[in-house]
């Protein structure tokens, strides 16, 4: 007979509707602790729910003794820093051309508080490892080795757009835009086998809009930009109005530009590869090789 602790693993390791199940269940119990602890109205609360959906993520793994080596892709190396920094900094670079349209049209420079700019950072960066926890986190990452890439990141990009859908002034280039960002943050995490990529542009992303473009982000005005701009006022079509950079074709653009940079420029840490294919191999042998033996 073929061994049931071997099977088990197998199962378990593409078993995703369990896996949706514990985290889900997991994240929901710690979220109710958070709200009955009264912490949802305080300043912790960014903190809080990031660290539920890191804990959603760890649960998930010991119960399903997936790659606990990998975690869930905040796996620390050499290349932690690296693809943090140039994550964060790519969206900088792309909205220096865009920077300039609105400088054209007159800006002036506010006067804001490093306290404040701290606490926005604050606020935006966790917010945005919270999603990227949540939508290229452990369940995102046992759907592509599934399913494979293409439905991977389709799946979770339709559902990360779907999640923006109450957002104001939303529309439909919006929408189009925040499912193709959900595409470029899943290509990130495939391309590298890890999120630290991601994790620096989403907060790049989301950080840079607002502080050097005085756009709202995703609808929502964070008033925390060093500039007073005229962006909303500026071609709906083209810099997204109310919604904010992000709802304009400027945006569609940058993101594509954003695509072919990553699927160029980056390819999967091989430590991270080897060690994948190894685990995966092994595996198949054993179930093979036991259920010869049985025979």
């Amino acid at each position: 007979m073929v061994s049931f602790k071997i099977l088990s693993k197998v199962a378990a390791k593409h078993n995703w509707w369990g896996a949706f199940i514990i985290f889900t269940l997991t994240l929901f119990f710690l979220l109710y602790i958070v709200y009955a602890l009264n912490l949802s109205s305080s300043e912790l609360i960014p903190i809080t729910i990031a660290f539920s959906s890191f804990l959603s993520n760890f649960v998930v793994i010991v119960f399903k003794n997936y790659r606990p080596w990998h975690f869930f892709g905040l796996l620390p190396n050499k290349y932690t820093l690296p693809h943090f920094i140039f994550g964060f900094f790519l969206p900088f670079l792309l909205f220096l051309p865009v920077f300039f349209v609105v400088f054209i049209h007159g800006i002036k420079p506010i006067e804001i508080s490093i306290g404040k700019l701290l606490k926005s950072a604050y606020y935006i960066g966790f917010l945005s490892l919270n999603e990227e926890l949540i939508f290229r986190g452990i369940l995102f990452q046992l759907l592509v080795d599934k399913k494979g890439n293409v439905l991977g990141i389709f799946a979770s990009s339709i559902v990360f757009a779907i999640a923006h859908i109450f957002n104001p002034n939303i529309g439909v280039v919006a929408f189009i835009n925040i499912f193709l960002a959900g595409v470029i943050l899943g290509l990130m995490y495939v391309k590298t086998g890890l999120l630290w990529l991601s994790i620096g542009f989403h907060f790049g992303w989301n950080l840079w809009q607002g502080l050097l473009l005085g756009s709202p982000m995703s609808g929502i005005n964070t008033g925390t930009s060093i500039f007073e701009t005229n962006i909303t006022l500026l071609e709906p079509i083209l810099f997204g109005g109310s919604f904010g950079i992000e709802g304009g074709l400027v945006a569609t653009i940058l993101l594509l530009i954003s695509a072919y940079i990553v699927s160029t420029r980056f390819v999967p840490c091989p430590e991270i590869v080897s060690k994948m294919l190894r685990e995966k191999y092994t595996c198949k042998f054993e179930v093979n090789h036991t259920t010869t033996s049985s025979k």
